[in-house]
């Protein structure tokens, strides 16, 4: 059954006057609790923080940092659409939302078997941990903080920084991540397997995984990618950056 969500469940405003940030916290229970589901966030201008936790509901709260009169345009909970479908969960933004508010912030905990689609235009940050499920995040203006990856990752943003860390690299997923404009960081276990796809326009690649030359690469003079193998080689891993640079190192656990 589908469910658009408009109830506001608690406001709390912390501070006494209206320079204080204001929270609205949303409880989203799903149709089957005991199945996984999937997060889509696909909004303007609010920075997101997604968190994975043992609980069956996805807990969603809006935090408003905006100043004075800039809540006079509307409330916080009033630019997005929230909806539950079948344990696909979608936080949107509304079509008359103002194109430039900005200090808006969304919290979310969701099942860490969930997978996620997340993305922000104006928003200052994406930042993820705890999913065991696919990731997607896509970014404008936008820093990438992914942690604690398990499974397929596409990972973009147009101008910011990214950083990647991999709890696990498995076959047949995807792993894409590309940057436009910043530097990319990428973080994996000390044992992996795999050959890097590199495409660095202008910019510098390094880290501290020795990264050896793999031998389809002179086999391949038209290909754009350079490929690099780590521990020999394995699942491909594509890395683009056009204007920074990228560094590839071990976890640190």
């Amino acid at each position: 059954m589908k469910t658009l969500i408009s109830l506001i469940i608690v406001i709390f405003s912390f501070g006494i006057n209206s320079l204080s940030a204001q929270t609205v916290d949303y409880e989203i229970k799903l149709t089957q609790p005991d199945r996984s589901g999937t997060l889509k966030i696909d909004v303007y201008n609010a920075a997101i923080q997604v968190d994975g936790y043992e609980g069956k509901e996805v807990k969603l709260t809006i935090i408003d940092n905006r100043k004075g009169f800039k809540r006079k345009n509307g409330s916080a909970e009033s630019y997005f659409r929230i909806i539950e479908d079948n344990n696909n969960v979608s936080i949107l933004k509304r079509e008359s939302t103002p194109g430039q508010v900005k200090g808006l912030k969304l919290e979310v905990l969701v099942p860490k078997s969930f997978s996620v689609n997340l993305s922000t235009y104006f928003g200052s940050v994406i930042e993820l941990s705890g999913i065991n499920g696919e990731v997607e995040a896509k970014g404008y203006f936008t820093n990438l903080l992914l942690n604690g990856l398990k499974k397929s990752v596409v990972a973009s943003t147009n101008e910011g920084n990214i950083v990647v860390v991999f709890d696990t690299i498995q076959l047949p997923d995807i792993h894409f991540i590309s940057n436009y404009k910043g530097n990319t960081e990428v973080y994996f276990p000390k044992n992996t397997k795999a050959t890097l796809l590199i495409d660095n326009y202008f910019g510098n690649y390094d880290g501290d995984f020795k990264l050896e030359l793999d031998a389809s690469n002179k086999n391949n003079q038209k290909s754009k990618f350079l490929r690099r193998n780590i521990g020999g080689g394995g699942k491909e891993i594509t890395l683009v950056n056009y204007y920074g640079n990228i560094n590839i190192n071990s976890r640190k656990d």
